[in-house]
């Protein structure tokens, strides 16, 4: 992630899903330096969109899904990847379609591995470091 892959979501992504420019936006981050560049704090701004950013270090309090969830989607993930990946390093090529007919599948793969107690224990880990 960098501040122009940024700055292309604002515009392509989030600029078409929200175009009342004047009407105010609030918008969570981390405090990645891709995300709280000026000119991504700008581009943000011209759009309407108000930033809020996580300090570091509080993950573990306020994002209990990365706790839990996604570090479980990508060992998934990993899993599914890695034996293409290979493939392709010993020459063998598949077509375009069929590689994006595959990423879809593995990431809905991926997905539908997660359990809804990987996501209940999320949070309930984020509530005992909390309080």
């Amino acid at each position: 992630m960098t501040a122009d892959i940024m700055i292309s979501w604002i515009q392509e992504y989030l600029k078409p899903m929200f175009p009342d420019e004047k009407k105010k936006k609030l918008i969570i981050l981390d405090s990645f330096s891709g995300h709280i560049a000026q000119r991504v704090k700008d581009e943000f701004h011209r759009n309407g969109f108000d930033i809020a950013v996580i300090p570091g270090g509080c993950t573990k309090y306020l994002q209990p899904l990365d706790i839990s969830v996604n570090r479980s989607f990508k060992c998934k993930l990993k899993g599914l990847w890695r034996p293409p990946l290979l493939s392709s390093i010993r020459g063998e090529k598949a077509k375009a379609g069929d590689r994006l007919l595959k990423l879809i599948a593995d990431v809905q793969s991926a997905a539908d591995s997660i359990s809804p107690d990987c996501v209940k224990n999320g949070f309930l880990e984020m509530m005992r470091k909390t309080f």
